[in-house]
């Protein structure tokens, strides 16, 4: 029999990106599908969105059961970005400017350019304010965007 996984709550949104994650159960409010695809990029055991308690415990038995399988409950993930446009999407929701986001990321600020040209695109957005909320969700209460 396999050991129990230990439950994470996501709060305050984000703190899932600064912990090590993986095995647990993730609980979180967020509703941003770039966000939850990183957060499924950490290996969680679950990853469940705007949860319920019935569906948590339901969740731990089956964990129980197939311990090697990764559970997700949330909305629909579309995988229309790939891994290094969402890495510049998260600069973008943490309103980093493309110079901050391509000294992180060692890039250039042209190519950073682009690559946020090319979010915006692919979300269907027309702006970093736009951008950060579909990161984010766009009915996470919690967020601040003043600083967009």
């Amino acid at each position: 029999m396999s050991s129990p996984c230990s439950i994470f709550y996501d709060e305050p949104v984000g703190l899932a990106l600064e912990t090590d994650i993986e095995g647990l159960v993730v609980l979180t409010s967020c509703q941003g599908e770039p966000y939850l695809q990183d957060v499924l990029e950490r290996l969680p055991a679950a990853l469940m969105c705007r949860p319920c308690v019935s569906d948590v415990g339901a969740v731990m038995a089956s964990i129980a059961l197939t311990p090697s399988c990764l559970l997700y409950i949330g909305p629909p993930l579309l995988a229309q970005l790939t891994p290094c446009e969402r890495k510049v999407l998260r600069g973008l929701a943490a309103g980093m400017t493309n110079k901050d986001i391509a000294k992180q990321a060692g890039k250039g600020i042209r190519t950073v350019a682009t690559q946020v040209s090319s979010v915006l695109t692919k979300l269907g957005v027309k702006s970093r304010h736009e951008a950060a909320r579909a990161y984010w969700g766009a009915s996470n209460p919690t967020l601040n965007l003043d600083k967009y």
